[in-house]
């Protein structure tokens, strides 16, 4: 590594500790309830033995919602008509970032913005008829001046994206109705700020997104049955018809021959047993109940009409996925475990080549210690994902996924910062660097949302 490179690593690194030193002071003032004075209040009445533990930790979730309606209050008074969010997570990596010229992977390090989201949302209390009526736009820019990518150098990317665009309307508990911009659902989608792993997508998803064509638009209906025991989506949308979206399915694709609107279905059903219904998906111990669900997922497409170079003018492909997933989460005390698993298949059927049939599985978990450990709540997590993706003519096709580190809250979401260890074994066939079987990388991220 030469002197220059030596000290722009060194620059990164210092401005990483610099940021970890300013967030660490900022977040020891970070109030517990929103209203450090009514902190203080609790705190003291704990210690004169006035109310017990479990009863402070019960009026901080009270005071926390009265602060919340009281801000909603004072956006109310100042005309605020709708809901602002914002989240920064700054990243640093360090590790195996670059391939070189022999083919193996190098050190390097990269201090970058993992994501910056803008989300703007409005939920209309007085609906015509019906329970509710909601919009929301959110816009972020991803992976903001990150310097290498895959194995390779990249020039930032300062592009600012529609993440999601949507508007919904719950008719009742049974019926909703959703239209917008967003991943169809077959799977169990949980935002990127709320999960165990810094990175939340297993390559199996990641897979399985290019196939469907990822973020578009499409029609979704939703509810429930017996109070969440029964869940369940349906969605209809067009799936991967530009060329871009079907070179993910077969890289050989040159041109589009037919589009065909409107082929793509998605559904997704979700059991929990009585007591244990989830309300919200949240793939973390934040969350304060009980729950235990069970996800069946599928997504089909029809035919492709697609041009794959010159000896292929007119052929087409069909997709399917079928995806199984349990998620749970169970507190004693002030002790709670998340954990979490699935299992996918992918099917490609291609009219003129071999049939392709990825599936891969992963599971996670993370454990919330009790109490405070150097003014925030550590849960240390772990997770382990395989996915194969029988690519044609080859036989050695895994890659296999280690995850271990931590989260740390100071605040919930709002405030947190993590570490994550990623070793990835590539076998020969679908390796990235060719003659290198193992990539290692250390990730620490930040969150600040508010």
């Amino acid at each position: 590594m030469n002197i220059s490179n030596r000290l722009y690593n060194m620059k990164n690194k210092i401005l990483f500790l610099f940021f970890a030193f300013i967030v660490f002071f900022h977040c020891i003032s970070f109030a517990e309830t929103g209203d450090p004075a009514i902190d203080t209040l609790i705190k003291k009445m704990e210690e004169k033995g006035i109310i017990e533990k479990n009863e402070a930790q019960k009026l901080e979730e009270e005071v926390k919602k009265a602060v919340k309606e009281r801000d909603k209050r004072i956006a109310k008074d100042i005309k605020l008509p709708f809901e602002i969010k914002m989240r920064f997570q700054p990243r640093f990596d360090y590790g195996d970032l670059l391939i070189n010229d022999n083919n193996k992977y190098a050190t390097e390090s990269d201090l970058y913005m993992r994501r910056i989201r803008l989300t703007v949302s409005k939920d209309f209390e007085k609906p015509p008829f019906g329970k509710k009526i909601w919009t929301s736009i959110t816009l972020d820019a991803d992976k903001f001046e990150m310097d290498f990518d895959k194995g390779a150098r990249k020039d930032p990317d300062k592009k600012i994206n529609i993440n999601t665009l949507e508007a919904g309307w719950a008719f009742l508990d049974e019926f909703g109705l959703y239209f917008g911009y967003d991943i169809p659902p077959y799977y169990r989608n949980t935002s990127s700020g709320k999960q165990l792993t810094l990175d939340s997508l297993p390559n199996i998803i990641s897979a399985s997104d290019k196939i469907t064509g990822g973020y578009q638009v499409h029609l979704r209906l939703f509810g429930q049955f017996f109070e969440g025991i029964v869940k369940y989506m349906l969605a209809y949308g067009d799936g991967a018809n530009s060329l871009s979206k079907l070179k993910d399915i077969d890289s050989a694709a040159t041109a589009v021959r037919k589009k065909s609107w409107g082929d793509f279905y998605s559904a997704r059903i979700e059991f929990a047993p009585p007591g244990l219904v989830e309300k919200g998906w949240d793939d973390t111990n934040m969350a304060k109940e009980n729950f235990l669900a069970l996800g069946i997922g599928t997504a089909v497409s029809g035919k492709k009409r697609y041009t794959a170079g010159a000896g292929n003018p007119d052929v087409n492909v069909k997709t399917s996925i079928f995806n199984i997933d349990l998620s749970g989460r169970y507190r004693f005390g002030e002790a709670s475990i998340t954990g979490s698993g699935g299992y996918m298949t992918l099917n490609k059927n291609y009219s003129y080549k071999k049939d392709e049939s990825p599936k891969g599985y992963y599971i996670q978990a993370g454990f919330l210690f009790p109490g405070k450990i150097l003014f925030g709540q550590f849960e240390p997590v772990a997770r382990y994902d395989v996915y194969d993706s029988d690519k044609a003519g080859a036989n050695k096709t895994k890659e296999k996924a280690l995850i271990l580190g931590f989260n740390h809250y100071f605040s919930k979401h709002n405030l947190k910062w993590g570490y994550n260890y990623v070793q990835t074994k590539y076998d020969k066939d679908v390796r990235v660097a060719a003659n290198d079987s193992t990539r290692r990388v250390h990730q620490v991220q930040f969150q600040y949302e508010f």
